[in-house]
């Protein structure tokens, strides 16, 4: 796996930024159930009022979720969902 922090910090310096701290914190979030991960990122998701149909935004949360499972996050059915 790469490392974002390292990966940032050499963009940042090849454009002629110094770096002084550049650093990725692994956070881990618990939520009671999948809906109530789907609510946290629709909340903070500033494309989401930008589209019109709700059909459109409802296959966007699919896939939103579908790949985080793909990335790791433990989604249970009918227990909790884990993001990290």
């Amino acid at each position: 796996m790469t490392d974002p922090a390292a990966n940032f910090s050499q963009m940042l310096d090849s454009v002629g930024f110094q770096v002084i701290c550049c650093e990725a914190r692994q956070m881990s979030y618990t939520f009671d159930n999948a809906n109530h991960l789907a609510a946290a990122l629709a909340a903070v998701n500033p494309f989401l009022p930008r589209m019109k149909c709700q059909a459109m935004r409802s296959k966007y949360m699919a896939e939103l979720m579908q790949q985080l499972g793909e990335l790791g996050a433990e989604l249970g059915v009918g227990g909790g969902a884990t993001a990290r």
